[in-house]
């Protein structure tokens, strides 16, 4: 951290944090956001050490070990940097640097985070400042992965709904890395989904695409390859948001958090029952503020990445302005005084004291997740209060950190320190 620290006066003012996984998230962001330049033979041997062990502690899969679903063919949900394949394909943006959004979870982040700063600097090189046009590909080394090469292509962006031409493209991503696998004498290989995240392709009809794309290569190109896997990422905190709804969706029950990325809402849970007290990164505000309104930017976002260029930079015009006071509009979250607290966050703030107030006289548990000191105030410290003063409120406080109970209520409460998903999946099976 201190090396790369020293390398960019932009970070110049950045205190290193104390908590390990703080640091590992910040070394993380700033390889994100470091350009491809020449860096010491020193420093890369501590990088790759360091790498090779955080892969090593995520577990490596072998293929061998994945079980094939029909022929040559498996469907995996995991991490596809854990994986150990001849080639992985990385859905890629156009300049093929890699994702320069700080601690990104896209694919293109993920794979060039735990690849090392190699990767772009490779790419970079091959690359000499143009863009790969849809449905084209580049074979790199994969550096620090479990793979031995990383194939890189680009999807298309959707805006409203695919063209032909989109469906085309995103069929020769298949078609060209299966052809480049081939060429180079690659026996087994990974894809993602790739287009459906940000791009846009409707899930559904982008896995029809790519099962056929495949199916019929491989009808015309028999015993070429020993095995190809769709890799379904395996997002943890989405799959656990999607047990936490099935285990209360028949329940009296509110949810309030401090999360600002809308998940609980995406994955089921009644939007008048969810109280975001920190913001959205769905909402526009004002900056200043001048008025009390949000407005949505999903629209405005996507708009953004299909015009943006290749220093990551947008057009002038797609900057948003406040309609009230031409002032330039920034994300709802809770940063400073000029958070906007609208008329539905007060409407959801009164909804949850009314859910506690209307439920004093009833069997109440709380279910706490992940909550640390950041904004104990918000749910930690409420969540011992109410379990203190009122007999028929119990706590379960689910963290692997900071586990611990305060005396006055350990008798009425349980603390978990394992793994979330697993505990779920036993309650389940009561």
């Amino acid at each position: 951290i201190e090396e790369l620290i020293k390398e960019d006066k932009r970070l110049s003012d950045i205190k290193i944090p104390s908590t390990l996984d703080e640091k590992k998230d910040l070394y993380r962001a700033i390889r994100n956001i470091r350009e491809p330049k020449y860096i010491s033979k020193e420093y890369l041997n501590l990088q790759d050490k360091y790498l090779q062990e955080e892969i090593k502690l995520k577990g490596i899969i072998d293929e061998k070990d994945i079980p094939k679903d029909k022929g040559i063919i498996s469907i995996w949900f995991g991490d596809i940097t854990t994986l150990k394949v001849d080639v992985i394909v990385n859905a890629c943006n156009k300049y093929l640097l890699g994702c320069f959004n700080p601690t990104h979870r896209c694919i293109d982040n993920t794979i060039h985070s735990f690849a090392g700063m190699q990767l772009r600097e490779e790419c970079n090189n091959i690359m000499k400042g143009k863009t790969l046009p849809n449905g084209e590909v580049v074979i790199t080394s994969a550096y620090n992965l479990p793979s031995k090469y990383i194939i890189h292509t680009v999807g298309p962006q959707i805006n409203k709904i695919p063209t032909p031409k989109d469906e085309k493209d995103l069929a020769n991503c298949y078609f060209n890395a299966l052809e480049l696998a081939k060429a180079k004498g690659l026996k087994t290989i990974a894809f993602p989904c790739i287009a459906t995240g940000l791009y846009g392709f409707p899930q559904d009809k982008a896995s029809k695409i790519a099962i056929k794309t495949i199916n019929d290569y491989l009808s015309t190109n028999k015993n070429i390859f020993n095995h190809i896997i769709f890799n379904v990422f395996k997002d943890e905190d989405l799959i656990l948001y999607k047990k936490l709804y099935n285990l209360v969706k028949n329940k009296n029950y509110f949810v309030i958090t401090t999360n600002t990325d809308g998940q609980f809402i995406n994955n089921g849970f009644a939007k008048e029952k969810v109280f975001e007290v920190q913001g959205s990164y769905s909402k526009l505000q004002c900056s200043i503020p001048c008025h009390n309104k949000l407005y949505d930017n999903e629209k405005l976002i996507k708009e953004m990445l299909i015009n943006i260029d290749k220093d990551l930079k947008i057009p002038t015009s797609l900057v948003p302005k406040c309609p009230v006071c031409g002032a330039k509009m920034e994300v709802n979250l809770r940063c400073d005084d000029t958070f906007v607290e609208d008329d539905n966050w007060q409407l959801l703030q009164n909804r949850y004291n009314d859910f506690i107030e209307n439920n004093l006289d009833k069997k109440v548990l709380l279910l706490e997740f992940g909550v640390g000191f950041n904004t104990p105030s918000i749910i930690r410290f409420p969540f011992e209060r109410m379990t203190y003063i009122h007999d028929n409120f119990k706590l379960i406080r689910f963290n692997n950190k900071y586990y611990n109970l305060p005396k006055e209520i350990k008798n009425k409460s349980i603390s978990v320190s394992d793994n979330i998903n697993e505990v779920l999946d036993l309650i389940q099976k009561l």
